[in-house]
């Protein structure tokens, strides 16, 4: 952003400097803890999004309960749909896991959560 500063002193000469002032976004991911893969056109895919993600150094895994990897991506523009290897899961509770970093500070981070698959 164009930062300016325009000063008057006490005889009236006035002066100005700028400055462009960048603001690096503070790395944040978000992810639903449900979705709803039923055809209707509605939350059809599990996404995780979010500000500073570096997109050349990512990977989205979903695992069921006992632990089996179910999907993974390496592109945040690639959602789960619910499936695995063809079918459809049922309704229950799945473990996701991104790794990834931060495009500004080059800062690694790996986050884990639950989804909830609600047909």
């Amino acid at each position: 952003y164009p930062v300016c500063l325009l000063a008057t002193n006490a005889n009236a000469c006035v002066d100005t400097f700028c400055l462009n002032v960048v603001i690096n976004e503070a790395f944040v991911l978000y992810a639903p803890n449900a979705f709803s893969p039923d055809g209707n056109g509605l939350n059809e895919e599990f996404f995780v999004y979010g500000n500073d993600i570096d997109p050349n150094a990512f990977t989205l895994q979903i695992f069921n309960r006992w632990g089996e990897l179910l999907f993974t991506s390496n592109s945040l523009d690639d959602g789960w749909d619910g499936t695995h290897k063809g079918l459809k899961v049922k309704n229950d509770v799945y473990v996701w896991k991104v790794k990834t970093k931060s495009v500004s500070t080059g800062k690694r981070f790996e986050k884990i959560g639950s989804v909830t698959l609600i047909r």
